[in-house]
């Protein structure tokens, strides 16, 4: 689903997330929804390079080298990329949300102008 832009919120489960990160340090928790928000507002995994995610994260290499490790262990790697599955579903749950409310728009709108929006989609 790389590249898609479902919709422009993401739910965020505070019970969930706060059972998850009670472990991080300020500067971590901060750090984990940057990478976090990068992999929903880009519609997909992050690229499992230590330069681009430091940058994502806002850190220095020094403070990247100290919280690597540990941020890397909400996610898995695949195909060189960080891959987090909480995050996967949520994205495939808005695109679908997000598809159901185009047809339904396209149909609603196909009702009002009198016309077939199968047969106007030449």
């Amino acid at each position: 689903m790389t590249g898609a832009r479902p919709d422009t919120w993401m739910p965020t489960y505070w019970g969930d997330l706060l059972r998850d990160v009670g472990h991080l340090s300020t500067q971590e928790f901060g750090a984990y929804v940057f990478l976090i928000g990068h992999y929903w507002t880009t519609g997909g995994p992050l690229v499992n390079d230590d330069s681009q995610l430091r940058r994502v994260c806002r850190m220095t290499s020094r403070e990247w080298d100290v919280s690597r490790e540990t941020l890397a262990a909400f996610f898995y790697t695949f195909n060189g990329l960080w891959v987090q599955n909480r995050i996967e579903e949520e994205l495939l749950t808005a695109t679908d949300r997000f598809q159901k409310k185009s047809k339904a728009g396209r149909k609603g709108n196909a009702v009002r102008c009198g016309c077939d929006s199968q047969k106007d989609r030449t």
